[in-house]
């Protein structure tokens, strides 16, 4: 894969790039997943070797690095999973923390964290202004089955407090982008977002992998980096 245009990514804080996996590339990672069913999801899957093979193909990588214009490394992966059993909703929100070693408490990192064990805080701006999440769709996923809904050029505004975010969304139009297995929607942090339940009775499974282009300052360390 060569360089890839993403002029949708700096304007809207999103983009879909169609078809960068094969339907039997996704059924294998399906296959081969060792995530527990009865979760929703689950943030350690780059402690997996097939969530870090998965992390490091160069398709991904170049994606990412023409996202933000710079080398970039995976720093995170998400397994999110909608089924009538584990069915959910998420309000309007960013995407404000990352995952690190340890708790180091360093100027302009706040409101630590630990989910699954894993510390979390909310970094500096220059730190989510040089990230891309690529979200891979394992399945079809529409509406119907609650695709993530975006608010275009909301990543510009930084981060955004409740009153901030309710007042963006009455004077603005969202959307609701369908994706096919294989496709993968680049996603800037910052992008306001939001997700319902599904409504019918299929799977919706994403693999959320972070990405990121700098390093964390004063001996702060990512918990992964691949």
């Amino acid at each position: 894969m060569g360089r890839v245009a993403l002029r949708g990514f700096s304007q809207d804080g999103f983009e879909i790039v169609e078809k960068v996996f094969s339907p039997e590339e996704v059924r294998r990672w399906i296959e081969i997943s060792e995530v527990d069913k009865a979760k929703p999801g689950t943030r350690a899957i780059l402690d997996s070797d097939w969530g870090r093979e998965i992390a490091a193909d160069p398709r991904l990588n170049i994606l990412a690095r023409d996202a933000l214009g710079m080398p970039v490394w995976a720093v995170r992966a998400i397994w999110f999973e909608k089924t009538p059993e584990t069915n959910w909703a998420l309000g309007w929100h960013q995407d404000t923390k990352i995952a690190v070693k340890s708790r180091r408490e360093t100027p302009g990192f706040s409101n630590w964290s630990i989910k699954e064990g894993i510390h979390h805080v909310l970094p500096s701006p220059e730190v989510l202004s040089n990230m891309v999440a690529a979200r891979i769709s394992l399945d079809k996923i529409n509406e119907e089955n609650g695709a993530l809904r975006m608010l275009p050029g909301s990543h510009k505004m930084g981060k955004l407090s409740a009153g901030e975010m309710a007042g963006m969304l009455e004077c603005s139009t969202t959307c609701a982008p369908e994706s096919e297995p294989g496709d993968v929607i680049l996603m800037h942090p910052l992008t306001l977002h939001s997700s319902s339940r599904s409504q019918v009775d299929r799977p919706r499974r994403v693999l959320h992998i972070e990405f990121a282009g700098v390093e964390l300052p004063y001996g702060l360390e990512w918990r992964w980096r691949i």
